[in-house]
């Protein structure tokens, strides 16, 4: 099963200044993919299609796919807030959204976008359980 994952990291400029921002990706194993990028891991989600529906002359005709994975409604939203971050132009540069100062201000827009995985309400969400030591829904 792929997964749409939802990670912070940190930027480092030739100036030695620091910048945070959002990672939006997939993967199957979303912990290792965030360990071996030096990101650190916020949320997660099964990576499958949002569902919508097909509508003609104001009618509901039945269900039809509006985004074919999780990960492409993320990133489509959270770029259109935030903004694609360009300062980097690494590997995986177009999965990575905002230039915040700080690393709460990445956070606290990781949450915004974790938030639209709860509007759509079709799938479980995995988050850090420090009580648990493990991912739980």
């Amino acid at each position: 099963m792929s997964y749409c994952y939802v990670a912070i990291g940190a930027d480092l400029s030739r100036k030695l200044d620091t910048t945070y921002f959002v990672k939006i990706g997939k993967a199957d194993k979303p912990e290792k993919r965030t360990f071996s990028q030096r990101l650190e891991l916020v949320a997660f989600a099964p990576n499958d299609a949002i569902m919508g529906l097909f509508q003609m002359g104001g009618k509901d005709i039945g269900p039809c796919i509006s985004y074919r994975s999780l990960e492409v409604f993320l990133l489509s939203k959270a770029q259109d807030i935030y903004g694609v971050n360009e300062i980097a132009r690494g590997a995986g540069w177009t999965e990575m959204v905002g230039d915040f100062l700080y690393p709460y201000e990445a956070l606290d827009a990781a949450e915004i976008i974790i938030s639209m995985i709860h509007e759509i309400g079709d799938r479980e969400i995995y988050r850090w359980d420090a009580n648990e030591y493990e991912w739980c829904a």
